[in-house]
């Protein structure tokens, strides 16, 4: 079987040829699911591109050291991106992830996914103060709890309860500090929102389906996009 787009074939169950191997996470992307960064030239899929949103937002974090030397093989050769630095940095493995200053810095050097996401990221963006101070609540340990039992999530923690209690409330945590601080962009996490569910092919608004939300590689956005979708927000 001759290599195919990984979002075409996983998600939107098209066949779109590839055009590149993402920098970030090593799928074949299509021209439609994944670009060359204009500032650097790192291609890089849409799924991939939330996750430096999210970073550039200040939510999420890379780890701070890679797991494994290239040379140790499967399972051990995964690099970390290291700490954000310039947009100008590059990416790649045991490179320094590349950040967007803001939003019209995304706009500008990934044109074809921020156009391509612009509905869903609008959307997000009309909701995002409502869904902020929504996730600032799950540091309580009540409200965390609730979320534990809620479908949207559980989906999303190998069916362990306590684990999606626990990250809930690390997450509402987070961004209570961050928001607190005035180093969250409330508008960059918008984006990294609306990438992420145009990159798992969801509807406008709509719930995106678990098994969809699954191939988003940051967790904090899993559980977001999945909760917490705005036109189906948790009251």
């Amino acid at each position: 079987m001759a290599a195919g787009c990984y979002s075409c074939r996983t998600i939107s169950k098209k066949a779109d040829d590839p055009v590149g191997t993402c920098l970030g996470c090593g799928v074949f992307a299509c021209e439609l699911d994944g670009e060359r960064d204009l500032s650097n030239q790192d291609f890089i899929c849409g799924m991939c591109d939330s996750t430096r949103l999210s970073i550039s937002s200040k939510l999420a974090q890379p780890p701070e050291e890679p797991p494994g030397r290239p040379e140790d093989g499967p399972g051990g050769g995964v690099v970390s991106a290291g700490v954000p630095t310039s947009p100008t940095s590059g990416g790649g493995a045991g490179a320094a992830i590349a950040t967007y200053g803001s939003p019209e810095d995304f706009e500008g050097r990934r044109p074809m996914i921020a156009s391509s996401s612009k509905a869903h990221r609008e959307l997000y963006r009309q909701e995002i103060d409502r869904i902020v101070n929504q996730l600032e609540g799950l540091r309580a340990f009540g409200v965390a709890q609730r979320v534990s039992s809620d479908s949207r999530a559980a989906g999303l923690a190998e069916f362990d309860p306590r684990g999606v209690r626990r990250a809930a409330q690390e997450l509402g945590a987070q961004i209570h500090a961050d928001n607190t601080r005035g180093v969250l962009s409330p508008v960059l996490l918008a984006d990294a929102l609306g990438v992420a569910a145009w990159a798992i092919n969801a509807k406008v608004g709509g719930q995106p389906a678990i098994g969809k939300i699954r191939h988003l590689p940051d967790p904090d956005l899993r559980l977001i996009v999945g909760l917490y979708t705005p036109l189906t927000a948790v009251a």
